[in-house]
């Protein structure tokens, strides 16, 4: 955007075009249901959904090891384009 600022955006995912970081993620994945509860990544009603924080933390994080990480590539490479570019001031 500027000197040092720059705006990393999630890149589209199929035809969606405006997307969120959990997009990256399979499918399948953003379907788990918890507890009977389905995600929402927006306001979830507790009631009979649950958030981004839950996702994080009860999918995400506990199984971390056994998730495909391939759809953050995308991402991982806009993120390393900008450290590219940059160029600190001498």
């Amino acid at each position: 955007m500027t000197h040092n600022l720059y705006l990393v955006k999630t890149p589209h995912v199929g035809k969606k075009k405006k997307t969120c970081i959990e997009d990256m993620f399979e499918p399948a994945l953003l379907r788990k249901e918890l507890g009977g509860k389905k995600l929402n990544l927006g306001a979830a009603n507790p009631g009979t959904e649950y958030g981004k924080h839950v996702f994080a933390e009860k999918v995400v994080r506990a199984n971390a090891p056994k998730l495909k990480w391939d759809g953050f590539e995308p991402l991982l490479q806009r993120v390393s384009d900008v450290l590219e570019h940059y160029k600190p001031p001498t």
